[in-house]
């Protein structure tokens, strides 16, 4: 069956190939928050202009993935998984830091994150419980 076919037939397809431009970004945000310091970690680096080996690590799969999801080739997290030790890594670089609000923040991000994990795998639709409901909204 041809994979226009595919999408007709099956929501999930559709859903899957239909996912917005920010995907990978928002998604590990919504799931995970804590890789909300990465980024930041990021955005600082790339300012001050030091591109570290897990900032090419990490954007080598998610640049080309969703260039590949843009063009219709669909959007799933599994496929940026190889990125995550990268993210990790970035992470931990930020919460090492001696200022007590970032590691508070990660410590919230983390309990977060957590707590998505635990309603995930009780409920089947983790998205129905606030503040979740408004979070996964971002894509729908």
């Amino acid at each position: 069956m041809p994979s226009h076919e595919l999408i007709k037939v099956y929501p999930f397809i559709r859903m899957m190939v239909n996912r917005p431009w920010h995907f990978y970004f928002t998604c590990w945000a919504v799931i995970a928050p804590v890789y909300l310091l990465t980024f930041f970690n990021i955005l600082y680096s790339i300012k001050s202009k030091r591109i570290s080996p897990e900032i090419i690590w990490a954007f080598s799969f998610l640049i080309p993935l969703t260039l590949l999801g843009l063009n219709g080739w669909g959007f799933q997290t599994r496929y940026v998984v190889p990125a995550i030790p990268a993210l990790a890594i970035l992470c931990a670089n930020v919460l090492d830091t001696k200022d007590r609000w970032v590691q508070v923040l990660g410590v919230l991000f983390l309990c977060v994150g957590f707590i998505t994990g635990i309603l995930n795998s009780l409920v089947f639709r983790p998205e129905e419980i606030f503040p979740f409901y408004v979070l996964m909204r971002i894509h729908a």
